[in-house]
């Protein structure tokens, strides 16, 4: 005697349940559906992860790596090679007038202390403070970051071509990246 096999569709795979199949091959289907299912709750963890991990560090590398830039610039006009180059590409003026070295750190500062919060909002680094503060700064940090990408369109009226030009390609939309690569941050803490 040969015992009743469920019938195939397309994808070899996925048995279909028929009336043909017998009890076997039902519960062989439904196995096969269980099995499916758990794989596509797997997928959906390791996209939780990646949301959960990948992102938070990237966001927070970047932040740090600009905000160390700034450090940097607030001393030197490096990697150009003089002040009024600085300017240009950089400050978008064109007289060589390197911005206040206190306000460049300032930005510095916040840059690397958003990388931080970012750590402390995805549990990467111990928490200080409120969890619905840190919360609050992140949407603070993504809103700001978004405001200076979206809002870029405006800083370039008036300001050298050189910076027009790179507000345009690079720093506008890094900031919309990063915004947006904070905004997946916050929403991913606000619903654990």
């Amino acid at each position: 005697m040969t015992l009743p096999h469920a019938t195939r569709t397309s994808r070899p795979n996925k048995p279909k349940l028929t009336r043909e199949a017998g009890p076997i091959g039902i519960a062989v289907a439904l196995g096969a559906r269980d099995v499916e299912d758990r794989g596509n709750k797997h997928t959906e963890l390791e996209a939780l992860h990646m949301v959960r991990t990948l992102v938070p560090m990237v966001l927070a590398i970047v932040l740090t790596a600009i905000g160390l830039l700034h450090f940097i610039w607030a001393f030197s006009y490096w990697p150009m090679k003089d002040a009024i180059t600085f300017t240009k590409a950089l400050a978008g003026t064109d007289d060589g007038r390197m911005p206040p070295a206190p306000i460049t750190l300032l930005v510095g500062l916040a840059l690397i202390g958003g990388a931080v919060l970012t750590l402390m909002v995805n549990e990467s680094l111990p928490a200080i403070g409120p969890e619905w503060l840190r919360l609050a700064g992140m949407y603070g940090l993504t809103l700001v970051l978004l405001v200076r990408g979206l809002g870029g369109h405006f800083m370039n009226a008036g300001a050298a071509g050189e910076f027009q030009q790179l507000n345009t390609v690079l720093y506008s939309p890094l900031c919309v990246v990063l915004g947006s690569l904070g905004g997946i941050v916050a929403v991913a803490a606000s619903r654990r």
